[in-house]
């Protein structure tokens, strides 16, 4: 039977830096990696708002992604 090992996770932060000529915000990506995997929707949520703080852009979206290899 196969089963999902972890290959480790990562959180992504989303900020705007400015606004785009056509009016749209422009956004850049900062990730982190070595997230714990078992990490909590708080404990990630928690994390992001911390770390918006001390980043001068505005924090928009928050993404935790977690990598499985398929072990057979």
């Amino acid at each position: 039977m196969a089963s999902f090992t972890s290959a480790g996770s990562r959180m992504t932060l989303r900020v705007q830096v400015g606004v785009k000529a056509n009016g749209s915000p422009d956004l850049r990506s900062m990730t982190l990696r070595g997230v714990d995997a078992a990490a909590s929707a708080d404990a990630v949520h928690a994390t992001a708002l911390a770390l918006g703080a001390l980043l001068d852009p505005p924090v928009t979206e928050v993404r935790k992604t977690d990598d499985d290899l398929v072990a057979a």
